[in-house]
């Protein structure tokens, strides 16, 4: 017989032996080319917590895991990482103890050279933008000095929008969902680079304190501050490399571009509305994005 019961905020399966039913390495891999084959084909799919209640976010981290190696297979080539889930305010409703993560790659990052610019949605399902410190590493950052060396090896910084996509036919999901989806990443938006040499001394106190306005269309929606990202985009690195450690996975390495999670709400975007970034108390120019279809 099998039950079920909730642990959390997800939903676990039980044999009458009392133990979780693991997913088997065929229903992992089903589930990482099935992902990654809605995302291509922008078409939706149910939820794998749908499909496997019980879900573990150790599986869930596997299956984006398979994803990313079929996209390597593929030619993709990872450029770095993005943070997602850096609102503490949501971690106990959700379950979770630490931010979430998943790969970005060379397909799914956008350069900028001006702070204006377009975005197609057409690559995308249910897309949200979210206004994020984008920060690029000249060498591996030693996280056992804290801010200072993550700041250290640093080289340039700069502000971005991550859009994010769910493929899911269903609101109903789980955090474990979330990861198996990459995240929703769907892709990263960098404006102009800005040396953190040209950048103040009091750089690691600006990221706490600075604010960020977001607009759309001319009217004012939200405003955010760093410090809402963990306290600070600094400290969600510091974050980030942690839970790498305890996965066992590649620590942050030199060239690696790391978006640090978004310092207001992830809202919904349309075709047609042009969006603005504001900043104030850091040294970086705000982005005005115009969607089209």
């Amino acid at each position: 017989e099998i039950a079920s019961c909730l642990v959390g905020s997800e939903m676990c399966i039980r044999d009458r032996d009392g133990f979780h039913r693991m997913l088997t390495d065929q229903q992992l891999s089903d589930c990482a080319a099935e992902l990654l084959a809605a995302r291509t084909a922008v078409r939706t799919l149910r939820p794998v917590s749908h499909r496997y209640p019980g879900v573990t976010l150790d599986e869930a981290y596997e299956i984006d895991a398979r994803v990313h190696r079929l996209r390597l297979a593929q030619g993709a080539v990872a450029l770095g990482r993005k943070i997602g889930l850096t609102n503490t305010s949501a971690w106990r409703k959700l379950g979770v103890e630490a931010p979430v993560w998943s790969s970005i790659y060379g397909h799914s990052v956008i350069h900028w050279t001006d702070t204006r610019g377009r975005l197609s949605l057409a690559p995308f399902l249910a897309p949200r933008i979210e206004p994020e410190v984008v920060v690029h590493f000249r060498e591996a950052p030693d996280v056992s000095q804290g801010e200072e060396g993550v700041l250290a090896a640093i080289d340039w910084i700069a502000s971005g929008y991550e859009i994010v996509q769910s493929n899911y036919d269903s609101k109903d999901t789980v955090v474990a969902d979330t990861v198996a989806n990459s995240v929703f990443h769907g892709c990263l938006v960098v404006g102009p680079q800005v040396a953190v040499s040209a950048l103040s001394d009091g750089l690691a106190e600006d990221l706490k304190h600075f604010s960020l306005l977001l607009s759309r269309d001319g009217v004012a929606v939200e405003k955010g501050e760093g410090r809402q990202v963990l306290g600070s985009p600094l400290q969600s690195i510091l974050a980030l490399a942690r839970v790498l450690a305890a996965q066992s996975r590649p620590p942050i390495a030199a060239g690696e571009i790391v978006t640090t999670g978004t310092i207001t709400t992830a809202y919904p975007v349309e075709a047609g509305q042009t969006w603005h970034s504001q900043i104030d108390g850091l040294d970086l120019t705000g982005l005005s994005i115009e969607f089209t279809a």
